[in-house]
C-alpha cells in the first residue's frame, strides 16, 4: 500500500519545493528521453523536518531492495514510479549516501555482466558436480 502525503504545498519548506520541482523535471526526462539521473541529499543543507516532509509526501511505493555490499544499503521506490529514495550506511551503520535515483530500475539492483558471467561458471560447475539421481 502506498503511502499519502501529509503535508499540503502551502506548509511544505521552499528545500523541499525545490527538490520536487527538480525531481518533476528529471522524470519527465527520464519519461521522454530515456536520462537517468540522482538528486544527492546529503549535500543538500536538509533539517530532519524537512527530510521528513520530503519522504512524506514521496510516500512509500510498493518496492523495497536491501542490499549487504560494504554496509548496508536500501532502495525504496517512492510513490512516482521511477522515483527511488536511496540509502547507504557503512559496515558500522553510520548513513555515508543518501539520493533520490531516477531511473526505471536503481543502478545497483541489476548484475553487472561480469558478474552474470562469473554465475554461469559457477552454475556450470556446480551442475558438473551434481549425478542426477536415478529413475
Amino acid at each position: 500500500m502506498m503511502s499519502e502525503p501529509t503535508d499540503s504545498a502551502s506548509e511544505t519548506s521552499p528545500l523541499v519545493l525545490a527538490i520536487l520541482h527538480e525531481l518533476l523535471a528529471k522524470l519527465r526526462d527520464l519519461a521522454a528521453k530515456g536520462w537517468t539521473s540522482s538528486i544527492e541529499l546529503r549535500r543538500l543543507p536538509l533539517t530532519s523536518a524537512d527530510r521528513e516532509q520530503l519522504r512524506a509526501l514521496l510516500g512509500q511505493g510498493e518496492v523495497i531492495a536491501e542490499i549487504s555490499a560494504l554496509g548496508p544499503s536500501k532502495i525504496t521506490k517512492t510513490r512516482f514510479s521511477g522515483a527511488w529514495w536511496v540509502e547507504h550506511k557503512n559496515a558500522d551503520g553510520d548513513k555515508v549516501g543518501e539520493s533520490i535515483e531516477i531511473a526505471p530500475v536503481p543502478q545497483m539492483l541489476p548484475a553487472a555482466p561480469s558478474n552474470t558471467q562469473e554465475a554461469a561458471d559457477a552454475l556450470a560447475a556446480v551442475l558438473g558436480e551434481v549425478k542426477p539421481s536415478p529413475s
